[in-house]
């Protein structure tokens, strides 16, 4: 039995971002799925460009954690809205790990194409977690 866009969408969030399992995204995206929106507003990665972020992102904060919050999905659209926490530990920012916790509140709306993700539009603040970051960073 196919999985509902919900547990899709859930599934997502668990095995890429929670276990950091870089195989689930060739397993739950289609070879030509599309990233957008992260990790800057103006992005577009497709799905190998996608795995490679995901690798610099973990070498700058590691105790990830995505909290699905909510999803609505109606055709093959699912929407999610999400809380992050993470703790930064690396220097892959461009300065020194600060140790810090840190929390994000993000929207992703999805499309599915037969039973994958064709496309995710992401939607948060990455910008002012960084911005922070920095400033601690630079005061330690």
């Amino acid at each position: 039995m196919p999985l509902s866009a919900h547990d899709i969408a859930t599934r997502w969030f668990e095995e890429v971002w929670n276990k950091g399992k870089l195989e689930a995204v060739d397993e739950l995206a289609t070879p030509d799925a599309k990233s957008y929106g992260f990790p800057q507003p103006e992005s577009v990665l497709d799905r190998e460009q996608f795995k490679e972020y995901v690798l610099e992102f973990r070498r700058s904060f590691t105790h990830v954690h995505l909290s699905v919050d909510e999803t609505v999905a109606e055709g093959y659209k699912v929407a999610v809205r999400w809380t992050g926490t993470m703790k930064h530990t690396g220097s892959g920012l461009g300065f020194a790990p600060t140790g810090r916790v840190v929390n994000v509140h993000g929207m992703s709306l999805m499309h599915l194409r037969d039973g994958l993700i064709a496309a995710g539009w992401n939607a948060l603040d990455l910008g002012s977690i960084v911005h922070f970051l920095s400033a601690i960073s630079a005061r330690q």
